[in-house]
């Protein structure tokens, strides 16, 4: 039963569906049409929720770590890759007439991942913490049994999931001329909108730009692929992720807050820090159904898209998602003054989209007022400033 002296929080944190990710591939010349079309479009809509997955998990790592050196923000450039990984994903989708989904199945930990049950957690970045990121982000790996799970059940490593994509895209365009959509380009993200200030940042129109797209995120993330011929000369020439974890951890020296891992509002309630773990979700929910619309959204004019990106996407990452993370990983546990609170990375269910940027203004002043005494305070009000400069999520048509 709801305590009645409870602060009225708009809105719900709940449990939410699983996405049913794709099984093996299909016979992409062979099979029938549409089918292969339909296989394509969920392996790509596969990807998009698989690079989600990586970035909450590498940025609550980070944000544990004390005093972040040179080595902890390698951690935080692999998470911001990764956006740039999810983005390409997103755009493949949508070049082909898919609609990238985010939000509806947000991530939710733990999960695991591949056939050999690599376990992902929100955890602070202990060596145990590293461990999993470079089994995450291995070239490849023979499956140890025949176990079905739930994310990539088919797959024995993500660069051998691309490279299965890639081999998809070829055959699909080949037996569909018009695949590729141009009139997507301008819902697509790109560098020149501000996205990411990522060059490699760009709209697919074609088979060359999509091979492209997933072959930066093979080479940047795993390394290349045994046996994977890489046919782009201009990729990045970067360290790739799957290195500089193993580097990480064979150099392992972080010093780490004891936060809770995978923390879930419910179990808070009794917490000074309960409203800003829910206005935390809120934020998180909000930049992933910015992203999610934004791949709809044309206003015919570069320079509007452009200032929605730079508020409910980048606005978001830094000004208010980042500063509240960083927040409450300072806040103490009542309980147990040794053991802090973390952002929880969880789906956030808005009323709808009309009253969405209402609901997460109110979740931001109950914050606000909860530390209307505390030193913490300016802070704070430094994220509400940055949600008020919200777009809306209903203008986003």
């Amino acid at each position: 039963m709801a305590n009645p002296d409870e602060p009225s929080l708009p809105g719900s944190v709940d449990t939410l569906d699983r996405y049913p990710a794709p099984k093996a591939a299909p016979n992409w010349e062979k099979d029938p049409f549409p089918g292969v079309l339909d296989a394509l479009k969920a392996h790509l809509q596969t990807a998009v929720l698989l690079e989600s997955y990586t970035i909450p998990m590498y940025l609550f790592a980070y944000y544990s770590i004390k005093d972040p050196d040179a080595n902890a923000k390698k951690i935080l450039r692999i998470s911001k890759e990764e956006m740039l990984h999810l983005g390409l994903a997103g755009n493949i989708l949508r070049s082909i007439g898919g609609t990238p989904s985010l939000h509806q199945y947000a991530p939710e930990f733990p999960q695991e991942l591949f056939y050999d049950k690599v376990k992902l957690n929100l955890k602070p970045a202990t060596k145990e913490t590293i461990e999993t990121f470079v089994a995450v982000e291995r070239p490849g790996k023979m499956p140890v049994d025949d176990d079905v799970y739930i994310l990539l059940k088919d797959y024995k490593s993500i660069g051998e999931f691309y490279k299965e994509v890639k081999k998809g895209i070829r055959a699909v365009a080949k037996r569909k001329s018009d695949l590729f959509d141009p009139t997507t380009a301008g819902k697509q993200f790109k560098q020149g909108d501000g996205s990411w200030h990522a060059p490699e940042m760009k709209a697919i129109t074609d088979v060359k730009s999509a091979i492209c797209a997933l072959e930066l995120i093979i080479v940047q993330g795993e390394g290349s692929i045994e046996g994977d011929e890489i046919e782009c000369t201009d990729l990045p020439t970067g360290e790739p992720h799957f290195t500089t974890f193993s580097n990480l951890l064979g150099s392992y020296n972080f010093k780490v807050t004891d936060v809770v891992e995978n923390i879930d509002s419910k179990y808070y309630k009794d917490e000074k820090f309960y409203e800003a773990l829910i206005a935390c979700d809120a934020i998180y929910s909000y930049l992933l159904l910015s992203i999610e619309k934004l791949w709809q959204y044309d206003p015919g004019n570069e320079e509007a898209r452009k200032e929605v990106i730079g508020k409910n996407v980048r606005g978001l990452m830094a000004h208010a998602l980042g500063p509240l993370a960083k927040f409450l990983v300072k806040q103490p546990l009542s309980s147990n003054a040794k053991k802090f609170a973390a952002p929880p990375f969880r789906k956030y269910n808005f009323t709808s989209d009309k009253l969405a940027l209402g609901q997460l203004e109110e979740l931001m002043r109950q914050t606000v007022a909860k530390y209307a005494n505390d030193p913490e305070k300016g802070d704070l009000e430094k994220i509400q400033k940055s949600v008020k400069d919200l777009v809306s999520l209903d203008k986003l048509k």
